[in-house]
């Protein structure tokens, strides 16, 4: 009697404890959640690029909200009796029959909201180009000017990168090769820089070379100076958008995500049966010293692979970028943070939801 009673006691404080779900909902669930959506949205942009080459109609749909509801129900019973009995020699006359029980219920109710890009969100997100200032943040921030460049550039000044489209295509210019090459020399001298400049009330990008440097890289800033076309007394030189340009721009025609989306797409090892078959497109073959550093290899086979760092089912057959190649996980990584930055407004008026964990 005495051992059910500390029994009892004791599940009932186990029970006392458990009460608070909402501390230890948050950090569990946010890092679950964290790790699914990462994994989805890797698998949705490979899955498009794969579909582009085939035709296939690219489909991008983001999750808006994910709610989850808990529920943590807890019941403890205890009961004594007692049973009595004609006595004799082998069962005393008062028999105890005590009982004690106990219940726990948990349910989980995970809602998750799901919205396609469609319409003008599609087109803002998708079909516009970035804008310059944009591209020129992304250098100021640390990133290589000639990946950038390469992803996100289709001209500057009128030098035109390559671009692989299903229905036209553009080989590269030399000298944007040799562009990109000698920027990026510029850049890690540290004498590459931007800044915002407010004049009537507006906002400019100005790109800037500083004055002290080394005789090399004078003779490489230069060279991108008589290249573009650039006054080589000038020092700095207003940014815009577009493929014409004045005395001291630098004017870039830039690409839209679905442009860099295509172009990243014609470095997928898609099987020959399918090029045979007018399945896929082909890509041409093209004098391209920066495309084996600059392009996400994605391969493909039957069988899925044992060690990717993401990788869909398409068509009966597996397209997957290997966790092994770390440039091509970077240059993967830069597309879906470029596609992060071009959402237009998104949430911008999602209403607070305050939704009990306990």
């Amino acid at each position: 009697m005495r051992r059910l009673l500390i029994i009892g006691f004791g599940i009932a404080i186990l029970v006392s404890g458990c009460r608070s779900m909402g501390p230890a909902a948050l950090s569990r669930d946010r890092f679950d959640y964290t790790l699914a959506i990462s994994d989805s949205v890797k698998n949705q942009a490979l899955l498009n690029m794969v579909k582009i080459r085939y035709g296939d109609i690219p489909i991008f749909v983001d999750v808006s909200s994910v709610i989850s509801q808990y529920l943590l129900e807890n019941d403890i019973s205890y009961g004594f009796g007692w049973t009595y009995s004609t006595p004799s020699a082998t069962m005393p006359t008062t028999m105890r029959s005590p009982s004690i029980g106990g219940i726990t219920r948990y349910a989980e109710r995970p809602t998750i909201s799901y919205s396609p890009l469609t319409g003008e969100k599609f087109t803002k997100s998708m079909l516009t180009p970035i804008p310059p200032s944009a591209i020129i943040f992304l250098v100021q921030s640390g990133k290589s000017v000639d990946a950038i460049f390469y992803l996100c550039v289709q001209s500057v000044n009128g030098i035109k990168n390559r671009y692989d489209g299903p229905m036209r295509s553009i080989p590269i210019n030399p000298d944007f090769v040799e562009l990109l090459t000698r920027m990026r020399r510029i850049q890690q001298s540290g004498m590459l820089g931007m800044r915002v400049q407010v004049a009537e009330n507006k906002q400019a990008t100005v790109f800037y070379f500083s004055k002290e440097m080394s005789p090399e890289i004078a003779e490489d800033v230069a060279w991108v100076k008589q290249k573009l076309g650039l006054n080589p007394q000038s020092w700095e030189f207003k940014v815009v958008y577009g493929s014409v340009t004045q005395q001291d721009e630098i004017a870039i025609l830039s690409r839209s995500m679905m442009e860099i989306l295509v172009q990243q797409s014609s470095a997928i090892d898609i099987p020959a049966e399918d090029i045979q078959q007018n399945r896929a497109y082909a890509v041409a073959k093209t004098e391209d010293p920066l495309a084996e550093l600059m392009s996400v290899h994605v391969r493909s086979g039957k069988e899925k692979p044992a060690d990717a760092f993401v990788s869909i089912s398409y068509r009966d057959k597996w397209f997957w970028i290997e966790d092994t190649d770390f440039r091509s996980k970077q240059l993967f990584s830069g597309v879906i943070l470029l596609l992060s930055l071009m959402e237009a407004d998104k949430g911008a008026n999602q209403p607070v939801i305050t939704v009990p964990t306990g």
